[in-house]
């Protein structure tokens, strides 16, 4: 079979550290997350999330067919679309175009942690962080305080009081 289309339940693997990606992802309905756990710290990190629309691509270990160093997690019940890597090497040797996504793939992608990284280093306060991402990414509003603050390396506690605060500013 070339591609599906799959509902799934809420907190379910789609790919798994240390395996090599085999599937391109297209969200259809729900929320993923994108997480590494370190078993030398024993300390789990959210890298990022997606949601409806979005293309979902382990892509160092889908195109470069290396072992994944994170593993893709199902938050909500689920509805994507998926292409298997063999469809797409068959696909990609008849349309050559299929070659620029891979670029904006990776682009996209690095674009993504780039920002992170740079909202990181000017020192912007969790709570500031918070509300930048809420804009770019409005869906995590529905994704779990233990979720968000694994994201930004805080516990649940932390991003509880941040919600606080912004609703007492709101009034």
């Amino acid at each position: 079979m070339n591609y599906l289309l799959l509902p799934l339940l809420a907190v379910v693997r789609l790919h798994r550290k240390y395996y090599f990606a085999k599937n391109i992802f297209y969200i259809k309905k729900g929320i993923v997350k994108v997480s590494f756990f370190s078993e030398k710290k024993r300390k789990e990190a959210t890298l990022s999330f997606f949601s409806e629309g979005d293309l979902l691509v382990p892509y160092k270990s889908f195109f470069e067919k290396l072992p994944a160093k994170a593993t893709i997690i199902a938050l909500t019940d689920l509805v994507f679309y998926t292409i298997e890597k063999d469809f797409l090497d068959e696909l990609e040797n008849e349309i050559p175009a299929l070659k620029d996504l891979k670029f904006q793939l990776v682009l996209e992608r690095t674009y993504e942690f780039i920002d992170k990284i740079i909202e990181s280093a000017f020192s912007f306060s969790t709570k500031e962080l918070y509300i930048s991402l809420l804009k770019k990414k409005p869906y995590l509003k529905n994704v779990s305080d233990e979720e968000i603050g694994l994201y930004f390396g805080v516990d649940r506690i932390t991003i509880q009081r941040i919600k606080r605060e912004i609703n007492q500013q709101k009034k």
